[in-house]
């Protein structure tokens, strides 16, 4: 029985244990393929008591929005917090020599972003802070509605740009919050991948927060999603994670 699992983002696995399993991250559902999805993780965590974290890590996205040091660490945390949760080992090792990746995850996005807020709040109410924030922060074009407990709806002049629905809870550790890009004009159509909104709470920085968007697929065409939505998303992100920094200097984190 194989109990150990090296995750890698490379195009070729790195030579380190001929008996492991050797998953590469990617958007593909292709057969040693791992997407990052909290079912994935879930099931990678029960089936192994072993994994080895190969550096430098990615999602091998197409298109990778926000600092490298911030998607590295995002990435470190995500799979920290999961082997936490299920008491598997965790091993961090750098590759010995850089093999970029060439087949990356066609017209999909990571776009991750960091900051610091002085507060204790959990991943799930900073998550929802975000719906909240994204009307005031358009002046009300763009409306966030609760259709379901757990599913909101984003729209813009009655059109609805996307639809985001939250992870279970019970099945993810308590520094995060992930929600599934369900469905709307944004989001790419059947046959694809579905992206994930993830919200992690640091467990080795006090105060560090991340926010992050992996394998999503845009329904605009390519070249119109990277002159719009692409950037309308990273100054929106960082916009966020300055008013969230900001609210907690005030002291009014309670109401956030």
């Amino acid at each position: 029985m194989i109990n150990h699992a090296v995750i890698y983002h490379q195009e070729k696995p790195p030579a380190l244990d001929p008996d492991a399993d050797y998953l590469r991250i990617h958007a593909g559902l292709e057969p040693g393929h791992l997407r990052l999805t909290p079912a994935a993780l879930k099931k990678l965590c029960s089936k192994y008591r072993q994994i080895t974290l190969v550096l430098p890590i990615a999602t091998n996205d197409d298109l990778q929005q926000g600092k490298h040091e911030n998607q590295q660490t995002f990435l470190l945390e995500l799979f920290r917090h999961w082997t936490n949760k299920s008491h598997v080992t965790l091993h961090v090792v750098q590759a010995d020599k850089s093999d970029e990746s060439t087949s990356k995850s066609e017209h999909h996005v990571t776009s991750v972003q960091a900051w610091h807020e002085k507060s204790q709040i959990n991943a799930e109410r900073i998550a929802k802070s975000y719906f909240r924030f994204l009307p005031v922060w358009s002046r009300r074009l763009i409306q966030s509605r609760q259709k379901e407990t757990s599913i909101v709806a984003l729209s813009l002049f009655g059109i609805e740009l996307l639809e985001l629905e939250q992870e279970n809870k019970k099945d993810l550790p308590p520094e995060i919050s992930a929600w599934i890009i369900k469905g709307g004009k944004m989001a790419g159509g059947k046959g694809y991948a579905r992206g994930r909104l993830w919200f992690i709470r640091s467990g080795v920085h006090p105060g560090l927060v991340y926010a992050a968007l992996t394998h999503y697929r845009p329904s605009l065409p390519w070249w119109i999603y990277l002159i719009s939505q692409a950037v309308i998303h990273q100054a929106v992100m960082k916009r966020f994670g300055s008013w969230r920094s900001r609210i907690m200097r005030r002291h009014h984190w309670h109401s956030y």
